[in-house]
């Protein structure tokens, strides 16, 4: 692994000149006047060094030594793999559960919704849920109060209502209102306290058999709604489900509770109070009850199997961690040996580049995928065997497992780095990537201003330009020539001034960048390529510690490494100068 490292190294071809200029005296031209280290010890520090550096396959023709690093590795991605598509048709079918009880709640409870309104696709056509007079708003409102509880006989999905000393938990109302919020509109004079106050009350199920309404249930209780004043109203309702799910084998039911709040939002106080639906999921623990037959035992075997494969997984991963572990501390103290080596021998310091070649950042990357693997391959068994607190950590257990494999197919690309033909990419990119950072801050400077421009002038104008988040994500699209004709034709002119702005603010944006900036990019990224291939042809600038390393001549099937370590010495294994 580390031997392609050192004889591809890469360069800046932009500033391989300077850089290597202290570098055109050989090694072997620097005096070693007063060193007091002999040439048997110098031989032996170049064959650990070479060795050090050598790839798992030299390292086994050298010493004999089996590749049970590489071997794990290999089965590690294995095991990642499928352990993260397991969790992964179980986080789908739980995000899924999730999102369709969301359109079902907004069905059961909004009045008149419609399918329109489930839209998500760019861009929304159908227009916003909201209620724009007071007989409708409680109309909608005493429409949530009754099919609420009403929801276990009417709603196709099996849900029930949350309990409470025995009895079910009720519906709840909160309003929060300015402390005093009065409008004369007809003289322009108002009474205001920007003060905000909050309130909430109970609402328990209609009275059998009595006319009432969800008005006449909010005066009883002295529950008053000042529309001027008012900000905002919220509905909650607890509900609980269970989710009997059949995606795979080892797949158990999930006892879930439904914290749905109904949201009339009058914060603009425009005339328009928008309705919306949230849900927070909780889960509970689940008591399995056997039938007339059997048991749940079946379950149990199920859970044994499907865990005693996870600890496999966190095992593996924890073995490679070790190793990995292992091998850069001894790279840091091998590094440590070789820079006193080099100051007493040579009587000069060891260059920063030189000293990183013994940090195997492979090595950095794996470790973190597998101190991720272990967090998340715990969590994942805390999850499947229904622990109560870690139900909810779906979502921290994903991001967990996702960056391990992506960190682990990632890894794959340093076992390419042994061929040749292969290891064109990585080279490119990591000779390249100084330049392409100090470009990309460069473009990061024009990009931010074009945006705070586009949110600030085109925001109130364009939909796309509504927040600033929402304004980059249109720039980066424009970048990559996405949705071109939709964003210069879905400017308002309600305002010509902006409108005509518009105009010259897209086709410079869109010409700076996609025929300067990135023709920019890309021409660093190919002056790179193009510097890497003709090093790969004629050889890469010499080190250092390149330079010493090769002084040693000693193939690994020699035998001259088996002596590491040990008295005997063979003059036959000697590094020729």
């Amino acid at each position: 692994m580390n031997a392609t490292r050192v004889r591809s190294h890469s360069v800046d071809p932009s500033q391989s000149s300077p850089v290597f200029q202290h570098q055109n005296v050989s090694i072997n031209s620097v005096t070693s006047t007063g060193s007091i280290v002999t040439p048997h010890m110098e031989d032996r520090m170049r064959r650990k060094l070479k060795y050090f550096f050598m790839n798992p396959c030299e390292k086994y023709r050298a010493r004999g030594r089996k590749p049970y690093k590489l071997t794990l590795q290999v089965f590690k991605i294995i095991m990642v793999t499928v352990q993260v598509c397991l969790f992964g048709v179980s986080q789908f079918s739980v995000v899924t559960f999730s999102e369709e009880n969301a359109t079902a709640f907004r069905h059961l409870f909004l009045k008149d919704w419609d399918p329109g309104y489930d839209q998500t696709y760019y861009p929304k056509t159908s227009p916003v849920y909201a209620v724009y007079n007071k007989e409708i708003f409680y109309d909608r409102l005493n429409f949530i109060w009754t099919q609420f509880y009403n929801i276990k006989e009417d709603a196709i999905g099996s849900y029930d209502f949350a309990e409470v000393d025995g009895q079910p938990m009720p519906m709840q109302i909160c309003h929060e209102n300015f402390q005093s919020g009065v409008i004369f509109a007809d003289n322009n004079t108002y009474i205001f306290d920007p003060d905000v106050v909050k309130e909430c009350i109970y609402i328990k199920a209609p009275t059998p058999g009595v006319n009432e309404t969800i008005r006449d249930r909010l005066n009883k209780q002295n529950f008053t709604i000042n529309f001027d004043s008012l900000i905002k109203l919220e509905v909650h309702l607890v509900i609980r489900s269970i989710h009997l799910q059949q995606t795979t084998k080892y797949s158990t039911p999930n006892c879930i509770q439904f914290n749905v709040t109904i949201q009339y939002d009058n914060s603009n106080h425009d005339g328009r109070m928008g309705i919306s639906l949230t849900q927070q999921k909780i889960f509970l623990k689940c008591h399995a009850l056997t039938d007339d037959k059997g048991s749940i035992l079946p379950l149990a075997r199920r859970f044994n199997v499907i865990s005693i494969f996870d600890m496999v997984v966190v095992g593996t991963s924890l073995m490679s961690c070790i190793l990995c572990l292992r091998s850069l501390i001894k790279g840091w103290r091998l590094k440590n040996e070789f820079v006193h080596f080099f100051q007493i021998n040579y009587n000069k310091g060891l260059s920063f580049s030189d000293r990183m070649e013994f940090i195997n950042f492979w090595y950095v990357m794996i470790v973190v995928s597998d101190i991720l693997t272990c967090s998340g391959g715990v969590i994942k068994i805390l999850i499947e065997n229904k622990f109560i607190g870690f139900f909810d950590l779906y979502d921290t257990c994903s991001l967990m497992l996702g960056t391990a494999a992506l960190l682990v197919w990632i890894g794959v690309l340093n076992y390419l780095n042994f061929f040749r033909q292969y290891n064109i990419l990585i080279l490119t990119m990591k000779a390249s990537a100084p330049n392409v950072l100090r470009f990309l801050l460069c473009a990061s400077l024009l990009y931010m201003g074009f945006a705070f421009a586009g949110w600030l002038i085109l925001g109130p104008y364009h939909i796309k330009f509504r927040t600033l988040n929402t304004a980059s994500e249109c720039m980066y699209s424009l970048i990559n020539g996405d949705d071109m004709f939709a964003t210069f034709y879905e400017m308002g002119q309600t305002s010509w001034l902006p409108w005509l702005y518009s105009r010259f603010y897209l086709y410079i944006f869109i010409s700076l960048f996609i025929y300067v900036v990135l023709s920019m990019m890309i021409s660093i990224i190919m002056d790179v390529y193009e510097a890497v291939k003709d090093y790969q042809e004629n050889g890469f600038p010499k080190t250092d510690l390149h330079e010493f390393i090769e002084c040693c001549e000693d193939r690994p099937e020699s035998g001259c490494y088996r002596l590491e370590g040990e008295t005997a010495y063979s003059i036959f294994c000697c590094c020729r100068k």
